[in-house]
């Protein structure tokens, strides 16, 4: 595996919470669309489940 895959991999764990905006300093970063889509139907998953 590059370094560079190495450095600039991520992983998504879902864990659902709120804050506070006052605690939000700055913008990290953005997901690629095809994540965005990823994360999007794993939250629908998990609220469907929780219904």
């Amino acid at each position: 595996m590059p370094l560079l895959e190495i450095i600039f991999h991520s992983v998504v764990r879902m864990k659902l919470f709120t804050l506070d905006q006052q605690l939000i300093v700055r913008k990290a970063g953005s997901l690629a669309a095809k994540d965005r889509q990823a994360v999007a139907t794993a939250v629908r998953k998990l609220l469907k489940s929780l219904a």
